[in-house]
C-alpha cells in the first residue's frame, strides 16, 4: 500500500548530502563550484529535487526550512 503525504502548495524542496564521512550533511548549493556563502539550490517540484538527489551518493530530498542537516548527523 502506497502512502502519500499531501504537500502544501508553494512548498520548496532542497537536497542535502554528506560530502565526506564524519563531516555531516550539507545543502546542495547554486553554482559550480559553490562556497558556504552560495545560496541553497531550491526546487518547486519534488521530481526535480529527486533528479538532483540522484547525482549524490548520500543525497536526501528535504522540505526547505523543515529539516536541519544536523538532524541527520545525530542518527549515526
Amino acid at each position: 500500500m502506497e502512502h502519500k503525504v499531501k504537500i502544501p502548495k508553494g512548498t520548496k524542496f532542497a537536497v542535502i548530502f554528506e560530502p565526506f564521512e564524519d563531516e555531516g550533511y550539507e545543502y546542495v548549493r547554486e553554482g559550480n563550484p559553490w562556497t558556504v556563502d552560495s545560496p541553497v539550490k531550491l526546487f518547486t517540484d519534488r521530481e526535480e529535487a529527486e533528479k538532483e538527489k540522484r547525482k549524490w551518493t548520500t543525497g536526501v530530498v528535504t522540505i526547505w526550512g523543515q529539516y536541519d542537516p544536523a538532524y541527520y548527523d545525530k542518527e549515526k
